[in-house]
C-alpha cells in the first residue's frame, strides 16, 4: 500500500490552525512528532499531552477526548504512537469531531480502530515511505530485502508528506532524525541494520537530556540541511555519562535475575526475570548477554516489560491477556488488578496458610 492509499481517508488540518493538541507516549517516538508538528504548523500553539502506558493514563486520555470542552479549545488533535478506545472513537464520530482529529499508531492491538475514518493503524510502512530513502540518519539509495516497519514518527512524516506536498521542505532537516527514531523504536536497527550504533545513540541522547531538550535540538534542525555531525561534543559527553550510569546500574541489577521454566502458550519456555526501575534497555541487554532465555521480563513499579528474540513468540498476544499490549518482540503489561490477581494466585496456588 502506498501513502496516498493509506492516508486518503484522513482529514487535513488547515495550515493556519491556531491551536493543536498532540497526545502521545513519553519516549523518543512520542517527542519527535512535536518537532515535526512545530515545523509544519509554524503559527500554531501546540499543547503536548504525553501519556504513560498505565491503564489510568489511557482512561484519562479517553475521558479528555470525550469532553466537549476539548473540541472547543483545540482546532485539531493528533494522537501518535498510541490509540484511543473504541468507545472514545464512537463518541468522536457521533459528535461530529472525526474531521478534527487524526490518530496514527503502529500497535497490533489498535488494528480494529482502522474501521474509523480518522484512524490509521499500520505495523508496516507504506511502500513509498520516506524511510526507504534513508539509513542510519543519512540519505541512501540502498535497496532493502524486507519492508520497513512503521513507528508513530514515520507515520506522521509520511502523513504530512501526503497531505501537505507543497510544505515538504518545512521538515527536511528532521527526516534523518525521524528515520533514526523510527528505526530504533521498531527494532529495524537490529533486525535489518545489524545494530548500527547511531540508532541507539539517538535513543540514549533522548534519555540523557530528557524530553524538552530533545525537542529543542530537533526544532533547531527545522529548515536546516543534513548536519555533518548528528551530535555535538557536549551531547556526546552527556551520552557517555549516561552510558556509565546505565552500565553500573544494569550490572548491579542482573545478579538478582532468576531464570525459570514456564509453560508459555502451551510450550515449555525459559523465562528470565528481574526487578528494576531505571535504564530498562540496558538491563534487558545485560540480561540477554548473560542469560539464555526465551522471554526476558523486567518488573517495574508500573508493571511488567517483556522482550524476546524468539520469533516464534508473540508477546503482544500474551500481554493483551492481562490488559497490556505492544509488539511481537516487545510488550508491556500495566500493574493493574488483573495482573496482581494472577500473581497472587500463582504465589498461593495449592498453599495452605502460606506454608509449603
Amino acid at each position: 500500500m502506498n501513502k496516498k492509499e493509506m492516508f486518503s481517508k484522513l482529514s487535513r488540518p488547515s495550515v493556519n490552525v491556531k491551536r493543536i493538541l498532540h497526545i502521545t507516549h513519553r519516549d523518543a517516538d512520542g517527542y519527535m512528532p512535536v518537532a515535526l508538528l512545530t515545523a509544519m504548523f509554524k503559527d500554531a500553539e501546540i499543547t503536548r499531552a504525553h501519556v504513560g502506558h498505565q491503564t489510568h493514563d489511557v482512561e484519562a486520555m479517553n475521558a479528555y477526548l470525550t469532553n466537549e470542552s476539548t473540541w472547543q479549545e483545540f482546532g485539531f488533535v493528533f494522537v501518535t504512537d498510541m490509540h484511543i478506545s473504541c468507545e472514545a472513537a464512537e463518541y468522536i464520530v457521533r459528535n461530529g469531531h472525526d474531521r478534527q482529529i487524526v490518530m496514527l499508531d503502529h500497535h497490533e492491538k489498535a488494528l480494529p480502530l482502522n474501521a474509523y475514518s480518522f484512524c490509521c493503524v499500520s505495523m508496516t510502512a507504506p511502500e513509498d515511505s520516506f524511510l526507504y530513502g534513508w539509513k542510519a540518519g543519512r540519505r541512501c539509495d540502498e535497496s532493502l530485502d524486507a519492508a520497513r516497519k512503521s513507528a508513530g514518527t514515520s507515520l506522521l512524516v509520511d502523513y504530512l508528506d501526503t497531505k501537505f506536498p507543497e510544505q515538504r521542505d518545512r521538515i527536511n532537516g528532521l527526516r534523518g532524525y525521524a528515520e533514526l527514531v523510527s528505526g530504533y523504536d521498531t527494532w529495524d536497527w537490529v533486525n535489518m541494520f545489524n545494530r548500527e550504533p547511531v540508532y541507539n545513540t539517538l535513543n540514549k541522547f533522548f534519555w540523557a537530556v530528557k524530553g524538552d531538550a530533545f525537542v529543542d535540538k530537533m526544532c533547531r534542525q527545522i529548515g536546516a540541511g543534513e548536519p555533518e555531525e548528528l551530535f555535538t561534543g557536549d551531547e556526546l559527553e552527556a551520552i557517555r555519562k549516561r552510558d556509565e550510569e546505565a552500565a553500573e546500574y544494569a550490572n548491579s541489577i542482573i545478579k538478582y535475575c532468576a531464570v525459570v521454566d514456564c509453560l508459555l502458550m502451551g510450550v515449555n519456555r525459559k523465562v528470565a526475570f528481574v526487578m528494576a526501575n531505571s535504564f530498562l534497555q540496558e538491563v534487558f541487554s545485560a540480561m540477554m548477554d548473560t542469560y539464555e532465555a526465551d522471554v526476558y521480563v523486567v518488573m517495574t513499579e508500573k508493571g511488567l516489560s517483556l522482550r524476546t528474540l524468539n520469533k516464534e513468540l508473540n508477546l503482544n498476544t500474551l500481554a493483551q491477556c492481562y490488559g497490556g499490549g505492544g509488539h511481537p518482540g516487545a510488550a508491556g503489561i500495566p500493574l493493574g488488578t488483573k495482573l496482581m490477581e494472577s500473581l497472587v494466585r500463582c504465589i498461593f496456588m495449592g498453599k495452605e496458610g502460606g506454608n509449603e
